[in-house]
């Protein structure tokens, strides 16, 4: 095993989900700011009881492990790629 190059992957695969993780956030906080709650929604007092704007889904188990396995599936994918394509690189030269 080519150790800079398993660093590699883990530092990629890391890199990419986080990327994932912040597009969820910003997302998120795009349809916060889009979102202007209806008038027929205020309280009495003028504040606003309730806001009502997409879903709210709660990760299980399954969607957590569906995410693990799904990290570590690109994790091997990339070390394979790359470990081909520099011995591929070795061999030309």
């Amino acid at each position: 095993m080519n150790k800079r190059l398993g660093i590699e992957t883990v530092v990629v695969t890391f890199v990419g989900v986080l990327v994932l993780i912040g597009w969820n956030v910003v997302q998120g906080m795009l349809a916060t700011f889009k979102h202007a709650p209806k008038i027929t929604q205020l309280h009495p007092s003028g504040a606003i009881s309730r806001v009502e704007f997409g879903s709210v889904t709660t990760p299980d188990v399954l969607m957590i492990t569906l995410g693990a396995v799904s990290a570590l599936l690109f994790a091997v994918i990339y070390y394979a790629a790359r470990s081909w394509q520099l011995n591929k690189r070795k061999r030309t030269f």
